[in-house]
């Protein structure tokens, strides 16, 4: 579409709706990456805003991003929450185990 933004394109064309004109835009994926890498790098850490820092958006989902950094941190915490929620469920499997077999559960 040469860079032309839809809206425009709408008009131009004598469309109605916009659907009709998006019925007929067949965006090309050089197209459409070069939109997202633009998008991209506009796009602002939300863990970074809320601390009062303003750092660009590296790892992007759905319509928010972090950066690096905060991202990393991210991970570690699901980690940790996936091994807590591992041990804690070994525990339980440990007491039922005792309480069927009549032992005390320590």
């Amino acid at each position: 579409m040469a860079g032309v933004d839809l809206r425009s394109v709408q008009e131009l064309c004598g469309h109605r709706s916009i659907v009709t004109t998006q019925r007929y835009a067949h965006l090309s994926p050089d197209h459409q990456k070069a939109n997202v890498e633009k998008l991209a790098r506009e796009l602002k850490c939300i863990a970074c805003a809320k601390r009062g820092h303003e750092r660009r958006a590296m790892h992007i989902s759905g319509n928010a991003g972090l950066c690096g950094e905060c991202f990393a941190e991210m991970v570690r915490s699901i980690d940790t929450f996936e091994d807590t929620l591992a041990e804690g469920k070994k525990t339980l499997i440990r007491q039922d185990s005792r309480q069927l077999t009549g032992m005390k559960a320590v």
